[in-house]
């Protein structure tokens, strides 16, 4: 499929994202253009905190796991696999750890939900350029099948 999937082949270009990660988001995304917003899309994958609101009082959660598990399992992955090593992850992630060994989980939520962004703006940023293709369904299926 990312043979035939222009998307996922401009995503793959990314630090750290590989063939299997670049398909699930791309297929999960589908049309980048029906997110108005980067935090639209941290939503849709289920990164973004759960908001418990009292009062005055607003308490943010854990993540709300919405949406597709396999497409945010395969981003936390991505963002373990990228603290590792030096890079673009390692130093987002060590911002939002702010040296507090009791954020890692929220660190490494929030470096997930900036990668799925950013896999975002680059897909919306490549359908503007080129309108003739708005979703995975659009390029035709003899590719689909060579692909594989």
């Amino acid at each position: 499929l990312i043979a035939a999937s222009e998307p996922a082949r401009e995503i793959l270009k990314i630090d750290g994202v590989g063939p299997r990660t670049a398909e699930i988001v791309a297929a999960t995304i589908d049309n980048p253009l029906r997110f108005k917003t980067r935090k639209d899309i941290g939503a849709y994958f289920g990164l973004v905190p759960r908001v418990s609101q009292s009062g005055g009082h607003c308490h943010h959660g854990t993540i709300t796991k919405a949406g597709d598990s396999l497409a945010r399992t395969m981003l936390i992955e991505v963002v373990h696999s990228g603290i590792r090593r030096p890079g673009w992850i390692r130093d987002t992630y060590e911002k939002y750890l702010r040296k507090d060994p009791t954020r890692l989980k929220k660190a490494i939520a929030a470096t997930a939900r900036r990668l799925v962004v950013i896999l975002w703006a680059k897909m919306r940023d490549q359908r503007r350029s080129n309108p003739t293709i708005t979703t995975l369904r659009d390029i035709p299926v003899s590719l689909h099948h060579h692909a594989a």
